[in-house]
């Protein structure tokens, strides 16, 4: 009898795995393969269960590695490989999301599919694209805000998940290190039967041993973390993508009650009462002709980002098009206590440095709070229309700071400020008409800084 006990224990081992060979009750999942080439049985066996029965796991390169260490062959991992592609393939062959699609070429780049994967996912891609930009056309400020709290949310969970898992990595290899380098380090006593010779060659080869567990632990602990960054800007670049498209758009302000009031033809000026207040926007004569007469649809929109001027946009999208008017409330478009004998500088693209002890102070009304700055002053003329560039850049200089740019007429109504290319940069791009115009540059404060301002008409 004692010989029948291993047997006995053999065929328990193996019962469930061997019954998946006949009716399947279940897929067979990754550890059950591993039992069943742990146990020798036959590969002709194996393959035979893995095809009728399927399996229940993704038969990813780390799987295969582990099948491959408990004894699997070339052959029972090409079948494992093989059916878990075409079971893959059968859940998401009708799909029209591009995730599963991705994932799915993720892990068969090459596989027998890879080609209609691909030609579905390049479709679902263009259908997503028009479906976000369809939902982006129509989004309220309430519901972009809402959009990003909502990614910033995932962003940030995506973050902890992988600072936690990383840290969970590196506190994994440094027991293990310590553990390792503990027992390299132990060093057994010279016994009297050691030469000085061999006990030196012993203590340089432990020294040689911890010296490149120490190495390798290094590499690992760089590696994990190399890994982690770029796992997170992978799973998070495409919520930051959106999340900056977002922010850089304007929106339909839900419930805006908007009021025409006048419009001055000569300066192409639109006056409309937003909420009570009243707003300058530039609109062309035509434009604001048609605007006029179909005034009850006109809607006002803002950037996500509020502007320090309050600007707020006109909205046409009669044309199939959507064209954006810009206006400031009027409250803020003015400049006080501007000395008149401030002197004009030439905007000739030369460096041009403020002077706290010289130049003059401007008092600016910004949303109702007083605003103190250094101020430079550039006059020009536009003798017919014209489309006008101005670029104030304070990076060439040793003095950086971040200008503030803003156009004026002569009667000192604020025709646009100028947005930031970057935080040395500011620029204004306008269609001017015929007439005197003013260019002011703001220092940061009343403190010094260096700048040059570019003015281009036209082509030039």
């Amino acid at each position: 009898m004692r010989g029948v006990v291993p047997f006995m224990v053999a065929i328990a081992a193996t019962s469930v795995s061997l019954a998946q060979i006949g009716p399947c009750l279940r897929p067979i999942s990754e550890q059950q393969i591993i039992a069943m080439a742990q146990s020798k049985m036959s590969d002709r066996e194996l393959r035979a269960s893995i095809t009728n029965c399927g399996i229940d796991f993704s038969p990813t390169e780390a799987a295969l590695v582990r099948l491959r260490g408990a004894g699997a062959t070339s052959v029972v991992l090409v079948t494992a490989r093989r059916k878990g592609e075409q079971q893959a393939w059968d859940a998401i062959k009708n799909t029209t999301s591009s995730r599963p699609l991705q994932e799915f070429l993720q892990i068969y780049p090459s596989g027998q599919f890879a080609k209609e994967a691909s030609e579905l996912l390049n479709t679902a891609l263009k259908i997503e694209e028009a479906e976000r930009l369809a939902k982006l056309q129509g989004m309220t400020l309430v519901q972009a805000r809402q959009e990003v709290a909502d990614l910033e949310a995932r962003i940030l969970k995506l973050t902890r998940e992988s600072e936690e898992s990383r840290q969970a990595a590196l506190e994994k290899l440094d027991a293990e290190y310590h553990a390792q380098r503990e027992e390299a380090g132990r060093l057994k006593p010279k016994d009297i039967f050691e030469s000085d010779v061999d006990y030196a060659e012993r203590t340089a080869a432990a020294k040689r041993t911890v010296d490149e567990l120490d190495r390798k632990h290094e590499a690992e602990r760089q590696r994990i973390a190399e890994n982690g960054s770029d796992e997170l800007a992978a799973q998070s670049g495409d919520l930051k993508r959106q999340l900056a498209e977002l922010r850089g758009r304007k929106y339909i302000i839900e419930g805006a009650k908007l009021e025409f009031v006048d419009y001055d033809a000569n300066q192409e000026r639109l006056t409309a009462r937003l909420d009570g207040e009243e707003y300058w926007f530039q609109i062309p004569r035509a434009s604001a002709r048609d605007l006029y007469g179909r005034w009850p649809t006109v809607r006002v929109a803002q950037a996500f980002e509020e502007n320090q001027n309050g600007a707020r946009d006109i909205v046409d999208s009669s044309e199939g098009k959507t064209v954006y008017y810009p206006g400031i409330p009027k409250r803020s478009a003015r400049v006080e206590f501007l000395p008149n004998n401030c002197p004009s500088f030439a905007a000739d693209g030369q460096l041009a440095t403020f002077n706290p002890d010289s130049d003059c102070e401007m008092h600016q009304l910004i949303r109702g709070s007083d605003s103190r700055s250094l101020v430079h002053r550039y006059t020009f003329r536009v003798t017919t229309k014209v489309h006008v560039t101005i670029t104030a850049d304070a990076s060439r200089g040793q003095q950086r700071f971040t200008p503030l740019l803003l156009l004026y007429d002569q009667e000192f109504v604020n025709f646009a400020t100028g947005h930031r290319l970057s935080l040395t940069e500011a620029q204004i791009e306008i269609d001017l008409n015929p007439g005197d115009y003013i260019a002011l540059v703001t220092s940061a404060g009343r403190t010094g800084g260096q700048y040059v301002l570019e003015l281009k008409k036209g082509d030039q």
